[in-house]
């Protein structure tokens, strides 16, 4: 049996969606598209995973009956099933190399390990410890068993005061992370873009140095540096993890743009940073597909970008 494909909907597509399953004589174009893919994920054809973005826009819907309906559509049609978060994913990718620079094998990973079946997954693994929350091992296992049920819930039954400080709390540390981006800008602008990408990849591996260590220790080589890679390694290393390349692409897209940065920049580009290695199919607003394709990163990653939510009939019927 061929493995599904891994289908990737932004924010606005899932409101397509919605659309169609509450009013399919309104956006029959939209309801045409939900039983294609409602049959084809019964027929496990397609997996069609949430990111963080995905979650977050929708938990912070102050209509409740808006927000109540696509929380039902998005655990409903993804089957409960998440794309990871940014570290798991650049853990993974950095084993993956080091692996093959110690010349050891890297531990057995499933087709679809990139994907988790519990939703706060999407920020990060749960740890008991970061997440200042001991939750029992069985109590995990009901939460991946029933991980639509997990998904509905937490976006249904907090209170509004909940809700409101969570969002507060994202839109802060958006704020900061926005003026810090500014702030390279300025000191930035008129040095060449090559530079700028250079200076931007100093940025990722400098913060993910102790990512390295933590890998490589793991891996049995306890006093590794990254230097030990050797220069001409370093250098490639941006390009050879793809969090990073496709970070530092979209990253400098953004900051090369004559425009005013916003949160919905900061959680499109996190989530295209997850999505665009592992999904076959992405289908989102023209700003990011753009992205994208100017890096070239659709064809490096064999990603099929999409714009309008009406081509899946010609793409998942071929």
């Amino acid at each position: 049996m061929d493995e599904p494909i891994i289908l990737y909907l932004d924010q606005n597509k899932w409101i397509d969606i919605a659309r169609g399953v509450n009013d399919p004589d309104r956006y029959p174009e939209f309801y045409k598209i939900v039983e294609l893919l409602v049959s084809k994920a019964k027929a496990e054809k397609i997996i069609v995973p949430l990111t963080f973005a995905n979650i977050y826009e929708t938990f912070k819907i102050k209509n409740a009956m808006q927000r109540n309906q696509l929380a039902w559509v998005q655990a409903t049609l993804s089957h409960g099933r998440f794309f990871r978060g940014r570290h798991h994913l650049l853990k993974q990718q950095i084993a993956g190399y080091l692996s093959s620079f110690f010349g050891v094998s890297s531990s057995f990973r499933d087709a679809n390990w990139f994907l988790t079946d519990l939703f706060f997954e999407t920020v990060c693994d749960y740890d008991p410890a970061v997440f200042e929350l001991d939750i029992k091992e069985d109590t995990l296992n009901v939460m991946r068993k029933e991980s639509q049920r997990s998904l509905y819930s937490y976006i249904v039954h907090c209170t509004d005061d909940e809700r409101a400080s969570a969002v507060k709390f994202f839109s802060n540390s958006s704020r900061e992370l926005i003026l810090k981006i500014e702030e390279r800008r300025q000191k930035t602008k008129l040095e060449s873009l090559d530079l700028r990408y250079r200076l931007y990849a100093v940025l990722l591996l400098r913060d993910s140095l102790d990512l390295f260590s933590e890998v490589a220790k793991e891996l049995g080589f306890p006093n590794f540096a990254i230097t030990d890679l050797g220069e001409a390694r370093i250098l490639e290393l941006i390009s050879r993890i793809p969090m990073f390349d496709i970070e530092q692409n979209l990253v400098m897209k953004l900051e090369n743009e004559d425009t005013v940065l916003d949160e919905n920049d900061l959680r499109d580009c996190a989530a295209f940073n997850c999505v665009v290695k592992y999904a076959d199919i992405v289908v989102a607003e023209n700003a990011f597909i753009g992205r994208t394709k100017q890096a070239n990163l659709d064809k490096k990653y064999r990603t099929k970008l999409l714009t309008k939510i009406a081509d899946l009939s010609r793409e998942l019927d071929k």
